[in-house]
């Protein structure tokens, strides 16, 4: 009998484990409005959730200020996005 390969999907029950998440991370919480702050003394992060803050963090722990990509990635994402 093979094992099934584990599955996790963005939904509301994602979204508690993201926060404290975060909180064990060392980052203050806050919500101004609709969006949803991390922050600490050396970085602020806004979302529109607890999961993509998650997200944000991830993205700069991998990638620091030099998260962004070039224009051909870019495009080749549009291409992705489109294409699905």
């Amino acid at each position: 009998m093979s094992k099934s390969r584990y599955k996790l999907s963005s939904t509301g029950n994602t979204e508690p484990p993201a926060f404290f998440q975060l909180l064990e991370m060392g980052f203050e919480l806050s919500k101004f409005q609709d969006f949803y702050i991390a922050q600490n003394p050396d970085v602020e992060f806004v979302a529109n959730s607890p999961l993509e803050l998650l997200g944000l963090v991830a993205l700069y722990n991998a990638k620091g200020e030099n998260w962004r990509v070039s224009d051909e990635q870019i495009d080749q994402f549009l291409e992705f996005d489109t294409n699905t």
